[in-house]
């Protein structure tokens, strides 16, 4: 195609770019790549400041971080204007936050157009033409706050209204300081204002207060003077003077009334009054809740508190009846009360002794409480439904949770420390008492039970405390009963009797079977009573006794058995052997009583017939033994036979040498019955084995019969007379 050469100096000028800059074509050469080529005013727009700071005028840039520049020199004034030609709007200036939306985390300064219409935008704080300033935060919280101050000390923010002059100037704030024009005035919403005085002289740096309609008449002004501490508080014709040293009033003539009822506060929480000095006259303080007027006063020495319930300082409650309610009542005196009024406590009494006069003592005075309750009731039941008291007099009356059992503690610690439940008696008056008399009763404690009806002092079971002297300082002899009440009735008759002399069981004593390791009885050893007493028992360490009558004290045979159940084989021999296969074990320093029952059998038609000798072996240390044997010798059991041989014999060494004791056997079978009784010292103890040696050995075989037994108990002390019961030299 042809081409055609045009300069661009032969162009058209362009004077005003149209508002679609997309449809003006710009002609570009990239140098880079020495490419021709075109673009439109839009792409030019876009890219020229997207990587560079905008910069208008003819400067350097000034600050860090600059976006952005508009800089000139004029002598007048250089300005940046934004303007919205529709009357109904507003123009706008917004910086945003990095996280802001159209809704919120943003700040506005902004002007409204000639017809804004609050209503329209919801925000009737603003009107036409108003300018604001409006930080939008992003939520209810301590943020979005719009701060307008000074950065550099000493210099103050200054409030001028109706012009730019100096006398424009209504207010400035200071670092420490509001400091308003002479003349000027703060004005609440009900009317009132605050005021510097307009007045001279006599009150040059007072404040004034006046009511709604500004009347100097009913105005009052107060007036500081550093010179003196001063401050003044004039009123329509008097004045009163407050010093910052002594707090004094003066010329007060009438009250004091608040704009408000129930509003306004004397002081606050940060600041308050020191002290508040009333005269006689009544401190009413309002019940919020009832209407009720409550009243402080005092009277004759005595502070009262009339027109409320109930008193309440943290969990303690102190009632209009008398009680006091608290989960917790510290006393560092003493709590005393001398009235029948009842004092509940919800939970614990603390007494605490802290100086030598104050000892912390719980005192209750009261002689004329009613004979159906107590005079102090400890209550734990479901409701406190306490059942009356059985009987007049009664002190104290605890009452557990239902359904578990009421506990009294009673701790002690240290050395020499116990619990200790004490019943003191005296007779006469607690202000005069006398000693008691013997079968006077010191102390009952008692069981009993709730009957179909009630509570009686009869029945159940009972401990008494009774004196058996005359009491004085050093005789108070006494003893203990035991009483319980008979099946099917409701009197108490005597269990048992327990004195320093003796114990005496009114009943059947009955006791208990024991087990594998507990006895139902066992008695100390003792020396025994010098005279015996009839029906008594008696256990020395050796021997048990008994006194049947007259003093006729006997001994209890404590008898140790051994009865064979089976024949026992003896050796066919001449050596000595166990009669049983069987020993006893024995105690040191004991004399022994025995007695052996046995039948030896030799079986058989063995040419010999043997005699059978008698000793006593084991590992007891022997001191002397003396015995008796009866023996007997047949061919039958079943027929009767006379005494072969009675043989008596005592020794006081070898001991476990057998003696001949017995005829000899026949030459067939044959029996030897053997009966010996004996007693035997040991010196030290040990074990006892009765034992046998044939003559002869039997040619066929020998036995001990079942049913051989021997019994051996201990009597006194071994090597001395043994005398137990009514002996005398004679």
């Amino acid at each position: 195609m042809a081409t055609t050469s045009v300069k661009i100096s032969q162009l058209p000028v362009l004077n005003i770019l149209e508002a679609n800059t997309a449809n003006l074509l710009l002609v570009g050469v990239d140098v880079l790549t020495a490419t021709t080529y075109q673009l439109t005013g839009t792409t030019l727009a876009n890219g020229l400041y997207s990587n560079n700071p905008l910069v208008v005028g003819n400067n350097i840039l000034l600050l860090s971080n600059t976006v952005g520049q508009f800089s000139g020199n004029d002598a007048n004034f250089i300005q940046v204007n934004l303007q919205n030609f529709s009357p109904n709007g507003a123009s706008d200036l917004v910086l945003t936050t990095d996280d802001g939306t159209n809704s919120n985390s943003y700040i506005d300064v902004g002007i409204n157009n000639s017809k804004w219409n609050s209503a329209l935008f919801g925000q009737s704080s603003q009107y036409a033409y108003d300018g604001y300033v409006i930080v939008q935060g992003p939520g209810p919280n301590n943020y979005g706050n719009l701060v307008i101050g000074t950065a550099v000390s000493g210099a103050n923010l200054v409030f001028a209204v109706g012009g730019q002059l100096s006398n424009n100037i209504v207010a400035v704030m200071t670092a420490n300081s509001l400091v308003m024009n002479t003349g000027s005035y703060i004005t609440f919403a009900d009317g009132s204002q605050q005021a510097t005085s307009p007045l001279s002289g006599r009150l040059a740096n007072a404040v004034i207060y006046s009511n709604a309609s500004g009347n100097l008449s009913n105005t009052s002004s107060l007036q500081f003077i550093s010179s003196n501490n001063t401050l003044i508080v004039a009123g329509n014709t008097n004045s009163s003077n407050i010093t910052t040293n002594n707090i004094t009033l003066t010329y007060i003539t009438g009250n004091v009334l608040p704009t408000a009822s129930n509003t306004w506060a004397l002081g606050s929480a940060n600041n308050r009054w020191g002290s508040l000095w009333l005269g006689a006259n009544t401190l009413h303080m309002l019940d919020q809740i009832t209407g009720n007027d409550a009243v402080i006063y005092v009277a004759n020495n005595t502070l009262y508190l009339q027109n409320a319930a109930t008193v309440t300082v943290g969990n303690v409650a102190i009632q209009a009846n008398g009680t006091i309610i608290s989960p917790n009542l510290l006393l560092t005196g003493n709590l005393i009360c001398n009235t029948t009024n009842s004092i509940i406590y919800g939970s614990t009494i603390y007494l605490t002794s802290n100086n030598a006069n104050n000892q912390g003592a719980l005192v209750v005075n009261n002689s004329t409480f009613s004979s159906n309750v107590s005079a102090v009731r400890i209550d734990g039941s479901a409701g406190f439904a306490a059942q009356q008291t059985t009987a007049n007099g009664t002190m104290l009356q605890i009452i557990g949770k239902d359904g578990l059992p009421s506990r009294t503690l009673i701790d002690s610690y240290g050395t020499g420390a116990y619990g200790l439940i004490a019943g003191r008696t005296a007779r006469g008056t607690a202000a005069s008492p006398t000693s008691p008399q013997s079968g006077d009763l010191l102390f009952r404690i008692v069981g009993n039970g709730y009957g179909t009806t009630g509570y009686t002092i009869s029945g159940g079971a009972a401990i008494d405390f009774v004196t058996i002297d005359n009491y004085s300082d050093t005789a108070k002899g006494s003893l203990i009963n035991v009483t319980a009440a008979i099946v099917g009735t409701n009197t108490r008759v005597t269990a048992a009797t327990f004195s320093a002399a003796n114990t005496t069981f009114a009943n059947t004593v009955i006791l208990s079977s024991g087990n594998s390791s507990v006895v139902p009885l066992k008695y100390q050893p003792g020396n025994i009573a010098i005279t015996a007493q009839t029906g008594s028992h008696e256990y020395d360490g050796n021997t048990y006794y008994f006194t049947p009558n007259d003093a006729e004290r006997g001994v209890v045979p404590a008898q140790q058995h051994y009865i064979a159940n089976t024949n026992f084989v003896l050796g066919a021999n001449t050596s000595s052997q166990s009669l049983f296969g069987y020993g006893v074990s024995t105690s040191s320093n004991r004399r022994y009583a025995y007695k052996i029952q046995a039948v030896i059998q030799k079986v058989g038609n063995g040419a010999n017939a043997p005699t059978v000798a008698y000793g006593l072996a084991g590992t007891a240390v022997l001191g002397a033994h003396q015995y008796q044997v009866v023996s007997a010798t047949a061919t039958s059991q079943t027929t009767p036979t006379t005494t072969n041989t009675l043989m008596s014999n005592y020794i006081t060494t070898g001991f476990s040498t057998p003696v001949v004791a017995t005829s000899a056997f026949v030459v067939s079978t044959g029996y030897m019955t053997i009966e010996i009784w004996g007693y035997v010292d040991v010196v030290t103890g040990g074990t006892i084995i009765p034992q046998i040696t044939f003559s002869a050995a039997p040619t066929t075989s020998a036995y001990t019969q079942a049913l051989s037994s021997m019994r051996i108990w201990p009597i006194q002390t071994a090597l001395a007379n043994t005398i137990v019961g009514n002996w005398s030299a004679g």
